[in-house]
């Protein structure tokens, strides 16, 4: 029971492709710069990510609508080492020293969230800012705090909410399942082989979270209003006790 890691990778790219209007850049023979930052070599999900975003952008990397100034676009080469924020921070300083003089970034493609710290820590050192007009596109996987709080003040453009409540109950509906000699629900008996055999996996769903829909996470409790809001932001709208009636009451703890 996992989620599909080379679906997130396709919703990154999907991403991409929609805000960036990539289409659109394309038919005008416009070109924007990317560069990425995948998940740690040692962990099997940062590969199907990997897979899943290149599954989406390759077309577009090929006809050069998207252009990768620094050419580190191999797994090998985006992939950053137990997903560690400073490695990510010192890789896109090398990448802005060697091949961003004169140059804009516009997307910079991150598979877990605390690559976008490092990476903003990266361009902050340069005078790249959010204020300062030249703000690339920012994606980011997991849902963190930080990353939340960057979506709703409209710093990073989009992450992937991964719903571990839902990742529990499915394995106990597998276990429940098999132990009353019936066999599980399986919706990929495909891509997860283990070396001795292909593993029947069920696949939880994924949300890519963006500045239009983070108050599901607040709504979900997964945070609070007062941990999200940026500072000096409205919070939102109370309730009218017609939507408070309307609503279902959630299960107990």
């Amino acid at each position: 029971v996992t989620f599909n890691s080379r679906e997130i990778g396709q919703a990154l790219g999907n991403a991409i492709v929609e805000r960036m209007e990539l289409e659109k850049a394309r038919e005008e023979a416009r070109s924007y710069n990317i560069e990425f930052f995948m998940g740690s070599p040692d962990d099997l999900k940062s590969l199907f990510l990997y897979n899943g975003v290149m599954e989406v952008l390759q077309p577009y990397l090929d006809d050069g609508t998207l252009v990768c100034q620094s050419e580190r676009t191999s797994f090998n080469d985006t992939s950053v080492m137990r997903f560690s924020e400073s490695e990510a921070e010192r890789n896109l300083s090398e990448i802005l020293e060697e091949a961003y003089q004169g140059k804009t970034l516009d997307i910079i493609c991150t598979s877990f969230d605390s690559a976008v710290t490092g990476v903003i820590d990266a361009l902050d050192q340069v005078g790249i800012s959010p204020e300062g007009g030249q703000w690339p596109m920012l994606t980011g996987v997991g849902c963190e705090l930080e990353a939340v709080q960057r979506i709703a003040a409209g710093s990073q453009a989009v992450s992937v909410y991964m719903d571990r409540e839902t990742l529990a109950k499915e394995a106990v509906n597998m276990v429940d399942t098999y132990l009353k000699g019936e066999d599980p629900e399986v919706t990929d008996y495909e891509q997860y082989d283990n070396g001795k055999k292909i593993i029947g996996t069920y696949t939880c769903e994924i949300q890519l979270i963006d500045r239009d829909n983070y108050e599901l996470l607040i709504d979900k409790g997964y945070y609070t209003e007062e941990e999200v809001l940026p500072e000096g932001a409205a919070p939102r709208e109370e309730e009218t006790d017609a939507q408070v009636s309307a609503a279902p009451t959630p299960d107990p703890d």
